[in-house]
């Protein structure tokens, strides 16, 4: 911008009087903002103002036009300009004084008002503005000062229910507004101690079934109605304890208590109570008693050994007496004893096939009786008055016939050679099979008198 010397200095000569009337301060903002009141140029002839408010442009064709100086182009201000001083004020043309009120311009320049504190379409919510600070302040609708009711807010409609609700219906809320506290009792209950409160779940109906009910037809049940209690009376029950009292539907049935689990041993009622005794006590003192699942074994007390035998004696109390072991009480035997076994032996024996020889105990007596007719040797021949008498053609062929052959000799020899062999092996069988008999039966008695 061009600045004409001569006007400057016109007007700074008017400037610095006023300065001189003014603090240093202003005068300091004078000749910082007064002195630009050039005026304009490139204009011809050179564009001038004569208003501090208003300043000189020079226009694309060269034509001054004098613009307002605190011109903002804002249209929601107010613009001000001091005439003596030139300062610029831009005020908002839109203010107001009240803090609930929130101002506002459009770009037209129209002003607005807007409420500060909205509730933001939220009925359940009341907003109000503090006037003295414009701050919002929310309060909810629906606030029960009850402890006992509570209460929400929907859709703007304020819904309550009782604090204490448990959402039981087979209970009875109760709510303290004082203590607020909430407590809850049985909706079913008749304070009978002798009946059951039954509340159903589903319907919340109350039932009052018997407590001492056990649905038992034997029973015959009664309850105390002070305490509770409840006494069973068993209509089967018949005194006797000697016998198990059963109920099968609704009939009563007796059982033998006295049947023992263990079968050797006996049960049986005595004066209404059970007694148990050895099934296998025979009530002999001679005589070792043993059972084993149920079957009775009797071993005598007295022992047998080394050919001694003993004899008990009831009377006695069960003492042994000593007997002959082998005296087999028959006088037409001899009674041996060997290797503590016995043997016994006949009496009376004939070495001859033809005479037939029996004992008279009384005697003892042998008795003997020539045979006729029967025979003997091998068959060849038949006896005759006590004598065997063989044929003529066969003498050479039997035993005590004449020159008999070298084929007889030998058959005869190995007949009786096999005869004798099979009567060894008797007698041995007989006296190990005795032997064996006789220790086993010690064994046995030794065993029983542990027992």
């Amino acid at each position: 911008m061009y600045i004409d010397s001569t006007r400057y200095r016109s007007v700074l000569q008017q400037q610095l009087k006023l300065l001189l009337q003014s603090p240093p301060l202003i005068l300091l903002c004078l000749l910082l903002f007064i002195l630009p009141t050039a005026y304009a140029s490139g204009c011809h002839p050179p564009c001038r103002s004569g208003d501090i408010c208003l300043e000189p442009v020079c226009a694309s064709n060269h034509t001054c036009i004098l613009v307002p100086k605190c011109e903002d182009n804002n249209p929601c201000t107010d613009d001000i300009c001091d005439p003596i001083t030139g300062w610029c004020k831009n005020l908002l043309k839109c203010e107001g004084i009240d803090p609930c009120i929130d101002y506002g311009c459009l770009s037209n320049g129209t002003c607005t008002e807007t409420p500060r504190c909205m509730s933001n379409n939220d009925p359940c919510w009341n907003v109000t503005c503090n006037p003295w600070n414009g701050d919002c302040e929310r309060e909810e609708m629906c606030i029960s000062e009850d402890f006992c009711v509570q209460s929400e807010c929907v859709n703007g409609t304020c819904v309550e229910w009782p604090t204490c609700n448990d959402f039981d219906i087979c209970t009875l809320d109760h709510c303290n507004s004082t203590s607020c506290e909430c407590s809850h009792e049985p909706k079913c209950n008749d304070e009978d101690l002798c009946t059951k409160n039954c509340c159903d779940e589903d319907t919340g109906e109350c039932s009052h079934p018997l407590k001492c009910d056990d649905h038992n037809p034997c029973h015959n049940n009664t309850c105390d109605g002070l305490t509770g209690d409840c006494t069973i009376h068993n209509t089967c029950d018949d005194f006797n304890n000697c016998t198990i009292d059963e109920c099968w539907l609704g009939m009563c049935q007796y059982f033998d208590a006295c049947i023992s689990e263990d079968p050797c041993w006996v049960g049986e009622c005595v004066n209404d109570t059970c007694i148990l005794t050895e099934k296998c006590d025979d009530e002999n003192p001679c005589t070792h008693d043993h059972c084993r699942n149920g079957i009775c074994s009797h071993e005598s007390i007295c022992p047998h050994k080394n050919c001694k035998k003993f004899m008990c004696d009831p009377e006695g109390w069960g003492e042994c007496v000593p007997v002959p072991v082998c005296d087999d009480n028959d006088t037409c035997t001899i009674d041996i004893c060997e290797d503590n076994c016995c043997f016994w032996e006949d009496f009376c024996v004939s070495d001859n096939p033809c005479v037939n020889v029996t004992c008279d105990p009384i005697g003892p007596e042998c008795i003997f009786m020539n045979l006729t007719g029967t025979p003997c040797h091998f068959g060849f021949g038949n006896c005759s008055d006590g004598e065997c008498i063989v044929p003529q053609k066969f003498k050479n062929s039997v035993p005590g016939g004449r020159n008999p052959g070298i084929g007889v000799k030998l058959f005869i020899i190995l007949f009786f050679g096999l005869f004798l062999l099979l009567i060894a092996l008797l007698t041995l069988w007989v006296i190990l099979f005795s032997c064996d008999d006789n220790n086993k039966n010690e064994n046995e008695k030794r065993r029983g008198r542990k027992v």
